[in-house]
């Protein structure tokens, strides 16, 4: 039996999704009809009979539901499957399937509705003018790093006088709000300390405990903003009673070559001027990393101009389901109620269109991948994996193992891939790199041919 024994109309009912539907000989059903009863009759015991021996009539009585049912699937899976080798694009998804039922002597007919990968030739790949923009470093930026340095190495000191407490401030409260009078969790606390201007409660709160002075006690009244997580309380009128129990503020150090010699982080720096060095040449590494990434959007901006077809509808919700489940997991690490958080979703028009991006620059890779002959190994995949391990100090097979466990396997040789066909696509483009313009000024300009830029 082959499936030039069934005939298969094919209708295209939407982008990349066709309605395959299969119509099976009745002579192609009988004889799977009696290809289920035999296997039945081997292995089923029926009272009174020695096994495999039991009449059909009896069997088929018992068993009828059963052997249509495994038929029916039989016929479904070599059928469809089998035609699957000749469709000229790959399975993405089974949307729908429609069956008849077995009836003596009439043709089995079955439906499948199913999405295809777009077929893809691509093109303008090869030889394309490139420019590489990058930023210079900017000495505002330097000055931003130095202050944050100092930030991160600030000390709280108590405020001997008695002065107001001011924007800047660390207070130390104590403070309990009300709802229609009643408390709720979450809304006090004794010793607390903020700093005010964070903006870390709720819209309102420190202004109004500015030029407050210690041992004064405050009533405010504010309004719980919608996107309170007690959905009980959201939009509701509060009262919070205040008092200050002590002030403090932030002092920073010096940066002095004393200070900079002590820090761990700052290994082999003894000075100012040498910190100044380290920071200058770690932005310049940073901002050429961004030149690069530009630069890889650009391409694949580019090839998807050049190259148009429609992003199939299941990776496309695939995604979408990627970039929901990274948000709820990141907004419950933030202390969102996970069943709160499971509420939120990223469906939005816009990141419809960025999911839709992805998904076409994947498929167009893969398929310059399979026109280029760009594969990707296991050794590859160890090697890189090897390098991620020495960097952690870690066993190369503990580490693979983990990575196992989090089913990242294949988002290593994904990026691997990926590396591979921007590195042909650079290989063969013309790129110009040059400094973006500042303040009215633009860099030099440098061209190369060929290079992995």
């Amino acid at each position: 039996m082959d499936k030039t024994d069934v005939s298969i109309a094919t209708e295209e009912i939407a982008p990349l999704t066709k309605r395959l539907t299969f119509s099976v000989p009745w002579r192609v059903v009988s004889e799977n009809l009696d290809n289920e009863f035999n296997k039945l009759r081997r292995n089923v015991q029926i009272a009174g009979f020695r096994k495999g021996k039991a009449p059909r009539d009896i069997i088929e009585k018992k068993f009828r539901d059963r052997i249509k049912e495994e038929t029916v699937t039989g016929l479904i899976n070599k059928f469809f499957w089998n035609e699957l080798g000749s469709q000229e694009n790959q399975l993405i998804a089974v949307k729908d399937l429609s069956k008849e039922e077995i009836t003596n002597g009439k043709d089995f007919v079955f439906s499948v509705i199913a999405e295809f990968e777009p077929s893809l030739d691509p093109v303008g790949y090869k030889g394309m003018t490139l420019e590489k923009i990058i930023s210079p470093v900017k000495e505002r930026e330097i000055d931003e790093l130095l202050e944050s340095i100092r930030e991160s190495h600030a000390t709280l000191e108590d405020v001997s006088d008695n002065r107001p407490l001011a924007m800047g401030d660390f207070a130390n409260i104590s403070f309990e709000g009300l709802c229609d009078g009643v408390p709720h969790d979450g809304m006090q606390a004794d010793n607390y300390l903020l700093e005010i201007g964070s903006n870390s409660f709720i819209q309102g709160f420190e202004e109004g405990l500015l030029d407050m002075v210690v041992n004064e006690t405050r009533e405010l009244q504010l309004q719980i903003p919608e996107d309170y997580p007690n959905l009980e309380l959201r939009s509701k009128e509060a009262t919070f009673r205040v008092t200050l129990k002590g002030i403090k503020k932030k002092v920073l150090p010096e940066l002095t070559d004393e200070f900079i010699s002590s820090q761990e982080a700052n290994s082999g720096i003894t000075s100012l001027e040498g910190l100044i060095a380290s920071l200058r040449e770690n932005l310049k590494h940073k901002k050429r990393q961004e030149a690069e990434e530009k630069l890889r959007n650009n391409i694949a901006e580019k090839l998807l101009e050049i190259n148009q077809f429609d992003a199939p509808s299941s990776y496309v919700e695939k995604q979408l389901a990627l970039f929901d489940m990274d948000y709820r997991r990141r907004i419950i690490a933030m202390g969102l109620d996970e069943e709160e958080a499971n509420k939120n979703s990223l469906r939005s028009e816009e990141f419809h269109t960025i999911a839709e991006k992805i998904v076409k620059k994947t498929l167009l890779f893969k398929s310059i991948a399979k026109k280029e002959g760009i594969t990707v190994s296991d050794v590859e995949i160890d090697e890189d994996i090897k390098k991620m391990a020495s960097a952690m100090g870690k066993d190369f097979k503990t580490i693979k193992k983990m990575l196992e466990n989090r089913g990242e396997i294949e988002r290593i040789g994904f990026n691997i891939f990926n590396e591979k066909v921007f590195s042909l696509i650079k290989g063969q483009a013309t790129i110009t790199e040059r400094e973006s313009e500042e303040d009215g000024k633009s860099g030099q300009d440098t061209e190369s041919e060929g290079a992995s830029a």
